[in-house]
């Protein structure tokens, strides 16, 4: 099957879900204004949908590289969010290091360079690991370094995994094309209702 071929499914199944939904959002909010509370939060959370569908899907179809860069932005923002909720944010030093070390964790990705994108977890381990020495700040250091572990980690884990794509395959999508043929069957079924 040709990357247009898969594309045009990518976005047929999307139009089909959001549509899908569509619909349970609409018996939802007549059943709401029944019942004499308000559909707007439940209109406003599917409407949502709207905006963040074409901002993933779009550069998932056209695009590997516009896709894994959106990928990577999705992730320093969920780094930033994590930063929030755990109290990490403090620290503007560990965050800028960890910001610039989740980054770096893409360039093997759109550099193609497979063997480094493994080692390379491992590598933002140690630089983290080192910063309190270079710092010289070691107070609370261990929770920190702990934390800037994880968010590097939850950017890593977020991005497309180049070890499972073919080399000379050159479509948008690689991980979505493997992980579509690798399910076999159900997938047939569910893009042959498209």
């Amino acid at each position: 099957m040709d990357s247009a071929g898969i594309g045009n499914r990518i976005l047929w199944l999307t139009a089909l879900v959001l549509g899908a939904f569509g619909v349970i959002v609409a018996v939802a909010s007549l059943v709401l204004r029944r019942t004499g509370r308000s559909p707007r939060p439940l209109l406003t959370k599917y409407g949502a949908w709207f905006v963040i569908a074409p901002v993933i899907v779009l550069p998932l179809v056209y695009s590997r590289m516009l896709f894994q860069v959106v990928v990577m932005l999705l992730s320093l923002q969920c780094i930033r969010e994590f930063s929030r909720v755990t109290g990490l944010w403090a620290d503007r030093g560990m965050m800028r290091i960890s910001y610039l070390l989740a980054a770096g964790l893409y360039v093997p990705v759109l550099a193609r360079w497979y063997g480094l994108h493994q080692a390379g977890p491992l590598m933002v381990m140690g630089v983290l690991l080192l910063v309190p020495i270079f710092r010289g700040h070691y107070e609370h250091m261990v929770q920190k370094v702990s934390l800037s572990i994880l968010a590097a980690k939850l950017a890593f884990v977020q991005q497309p995994n180049p070890a499972v794509v073919e080399i000379n395959q050159d479509f948008a999508a690689t991980p979505v094309t493997v992980a579509i043929r690798d399910a076999g069957g159900v997938t047939d079924v569910l893009f042959r209702l498209t």
